[in-house]
């Protein structure tokens, strides 16, 4: 990441300097470059565990002391620095933002959803646009627009909505759940066929089944196709 961000700031000082005017460049004596601070935004649920300085990815950097190239670059690690008290505390945009970004389950998005709705209030009508605009890039399709539905809604309107999304999900959870059970049923099933037809050649119909798992008419009916 340090080297990334080398290139970066080198990127945009470039930039900078191929768009001065004539005079600005000739202007050796009062020639400067704007700061430009390297942030990183994350959101992955592991650690952070890159270098935050550049001499820390330089071979032998301590036999070189201030004469090599060095910065820190800040890092805002939104699953691991910000607590979700916090956040709401802080009532601002940002704080919305990495409040409904932090990696958490589909029913606890929804109770961060309803305190956005509900406690956040010095949000203006231009930040709630962003907000409402970052939920549909960001956040599953199956919640997004139910997500901006209830930001949208009066305050005695979000707790039903939140309701009504939570039984939602819970529904959308015990399909997902019991299809995951028929799939790994199938998958246990294709395992035992195939053990069975590996067997055919040296054992008889009611081995095989007592060793699979599987019925006597079953293995007939693989033993015929076999």
């Amino acid at each position: 990441m340090p080297l990334r961000l080398f290139f970066y700031i080198n990127e945009i000082l470039r930039e900078h300097i191929k768009n001065l005017k004539k005079e600005d460049k000739k202007n050796k004596k009062g020639f400067n470059v704007p700061a430009v601070i390297p942030i990183v935004l994350y959101n992955a649920t592991r650690e952070w565990n890159a270098p935050r300085y550049f001499k820390d990815i330089v071979n032998k950097s301590e036999l070189f002391g201030e004469n090599i190239v060095n910065f820190k670059y800040e890092l805002f690690d939104v699953n691991h620095q910000y607590a979700k008290e916090d956040l709401i505390k802080n009532n601002n945009i940002t704080s919305a933002i990495f409040l409904l970004d932090q990696k958490v389950e589909p029913l606890e998005f929804l109770d961060r959803l309803k305190a956005v709705a509900l406690e956040f209030n010095k949000l203006t009508d231009t930040q709630k646009m962003i907000l409402k605009h970052w939920i549909r890039n960001t956040v599953d399709e199956t919640i997004a627009e139910n997500a901006v539905e209830i930001l949208d809604t009066n305050k005695e309107g979000v707790e039903k909505m939140v309701a009504n999304n939570a039984f939602m999900i819970e529904e959308m959870k015990e399909k997902v759940e019991k299809e995951t059970r028929k799939q790994e049923r199938e998958l246990r099933k294709q395992d035992k066929i195939e053990i069975a037809k590996n067997l055919m050649d040296i054992l008889d119909n009611e081995t095989i089944a007592l060793k699979t798992g599987l019925s006597v008419e079953e293995v007939a009916k693989i033993r015929v196709k076999n």
